[in-house]
């Protein structure tokens, strides 16, 4: 997970997830997926904005993460 500040309070969080399948030799599929989202951020110290990034994903991205192969059907 990355996040660029674009803005004093506007940030963009974005997770990347890879998996790849192989047999014996070679790569039978490979799956890259990139989920994004912007948030507002105000009035949250230094010490609370690392939570706040933790949670970021839980809400926003987890089912993306739960279940990557779904985003793709």
């Amino acid at each position: 997970m990355t996040h660029v500040q674009l803005n004093d309070t506007l940030f963009e969080v974005v997770l990347r997830l890879g998996v790849t399948v192989k047999t014996e030799d070679e790569t039978a599929f490979l799956i890259e997926i990139q989920q994004a989202g912007v948030f507002v951020v105000q009035g949250l110290t230094n010490q609370r904005q690392s939570t706040f990034w933790v949670r970021c994903v839980q809400i926003s991205c987890f089912p993306m993460r739960e279940k990557p192969s779904t985003c793709l059907q």
